[in-house]
């Protein structure tokens, strides 16, 4: 995933997600795959972002990655990559937008588009209006 930025730097990302870890919202094991600093046409700065975990427990709905060259991750292949569940990405992307409100990534331009397509259930007031 690409997040565009006007203030965060890839130091700031990783401060997101160990913001996330230590609240208990997101396993200590999912990391940032890949943190990488592109550019951006819409804001000063691009970083590339892959969220996730060499775990896997039972039920906990994990698929494998998607590599971005070559299709699904797999053991088979070498990288045996889990995503990040819809959770994780919601909580970490909370703490994102938190320090940088104008942050675009995806689907999400700005904190208030990620509250509101998310109905608040990162917020701790889920389907507040």
């Amino acid at each position: 995933m690409r997040l565009h930025t006007n203030t965060l730097t890839w130091r700031a990302v990783h401060e997101a997600l160990d913001r996330a870890i230590l609240a208990g919202r997101i396993p200590a094991h999912v990391s940032l795959i890949t943190c990488a600093e592109y550019r951006s046409r819409v804001r000063k700065a691009g970083i590339e972002i892959q969220l996730g975990t060499y775990d896997k427990e039972p039920g906990d709905g994990r698929r494998w990655s998607n590599t971005g060259t070559h299709g699904a991750n797999s053991e088979a292949n070498g990288e045996g990559i889990y995503a990040a569940t819809w959770n994780e990405w919601g909580w970490f992307l909370a703490e994102v937008f938190a320090a940088d409100p104008e942050a675009k990534c995806n689907w999400y331009d700005g904190a208030a588009a990620f509250h509101a397509r998310t109905k608040n259930a990162f917020t701790g007031q889920a389907n507040a209006a």
